[in-house]
């Protein structure tokens, strides 16, 4: 009986892949505001508690990340699927997750809150961080015809972090107690767990192996203007200027969300409603930057932003009060 191949099925494969890292991007973000509202109580309602849980967010989605990296060059995909199906499940035995302990009488809390948020939610938040990196290169071994250009599934997250970041304040925080979230958390990350092994079965089945089989194809299938090409490759690219200055370009925009987060929470309140919402802008730009069709022409962006960052400089210097309208579009 003819089996049918990926190209004849693309919605199957794209869907499962697109689903699977919606569900990692939700619970990546959910968990965010999740603990930093456990912890709020005991460590007090001040932005540094909320600045200090977003800078060890991402320093575990570097690691998680970096994680990523190595598995995807070092092992085949056979070994990749294996071992990171074990590292799924070593999280288990920090669920539900729950904080722990108060902070010290005397002294900065920081220390003791970021011992708690390794300890509490630093495993199964290292593990879920893996997923949008590794399953973008799962996704460019299969002979999917878009499998050129696999960076729509980095949106694909993005919709289901900014979900997350809206659903919380607005729905979970609420109507549900704390312990229903941690929960429905804890059954997110075991429906996680299955859409991940099914994505390692798919990359299996449709064409996985050592060398990406989008490099196979690349010559027939189209890659959208303005997007690179997946390496062929799996060497370890060398360390120059130009990646290390794209390297430290990438700390602008996240730290200019936590000073504007920082500011806001410090002038109105330290409540998640104003913690989340700098962070959804944040992810709705790599939403628009890396979807699959362009709304804003990347020449016109190039043009357009830097005049826009002079304007809101200037705006901030002066420390302009007037126009409102004006002053709220341009912040």
């Amino acid at each position: 009986m003819h089996r049918p191949s990926a190209h004849q099925r693309p919605p199957i494969l794209h869907s499962v892949f697109a689903l699977t890292l919606i569900v990692s991007g939700g619970l990546v973000f959910l968990v965010q505001p999740m603990f930093s509202r456990m912890v709020l109580p005991r460590f007090g309602g001040v932005p540094a508690v909320w600045n200090t849980c977003v800078v060890f967010f991402q320093a575990m989605l570097f690691l998680g990340y970096g994680y990523a990296h190595l598995l995807s060059t070092k092992l085949d995909v056979r070994r990749q699927v294996l071992l990171h199906g074990v590292v799924l499940l070593v999280p288990l035995v920090s669920l539900p997750i729950a904080a722990g302990w108060n902070p010290p009488a005397e002294g900065s809390p920081i220390p003791s809150l970021l011992g708690l948020l390794a300890i509490s939610v630093g495993l199964p938040f290292f593990v879920v961080s893996t997923t949008a990196p590794l399953l973008q290169r799962w996704f460019s071994r299969t002979r999917h015809p878009t499998a050129t250009d696999p960076y729509f599934l980095y949106a694909a997250s993005n919709v289901g972090s900014l979900l997350a970041l809206v659903a919380y304040p607005l729905l979970l925080e609420q109507t549900l107690p704390l312990r229903a979230h941690r929960l429905i958390w804890t059954g997110g990350y075991f429906v996680l767990i299955g859409l991940v092994l099914a994505c390692g079965v798919i990359v299996l089945r449709t064409g996985g192996s050592d060398v990406p089989a989008a490099s196979q194809h690349a010559e027939s299938v189209p890659v959208p203007a303005g997007r690179p090409r997946l390496p062929n490759a799996s060497p370890t690219p060398p360390i120059t200027w130009s990646r290390l200055r794209w390297l430290a370009l990438s700390f602008v925009p996240a730290s200019l969300m936590m000073s504007v987060t920082l500011s806001v929470t410090s002038d109105i309140a330290a409540v998640p409603l104003l913690w989340v919402i700098p962070l959804s802008l944040y992810l709705l730009s790599f939403m628009f930057a890396f979807a699959q069709r362009q709304r804003l022409p990347l020449a016109l962006v190039a043009r357009v932003m830097p005049l826009f960052a002079i304007v809101l400089t200037i705006v901030l210097i002066s420390e302009a009060t007037q126009p409102v309208w004006l002053l709220m579009i341009v912040e």
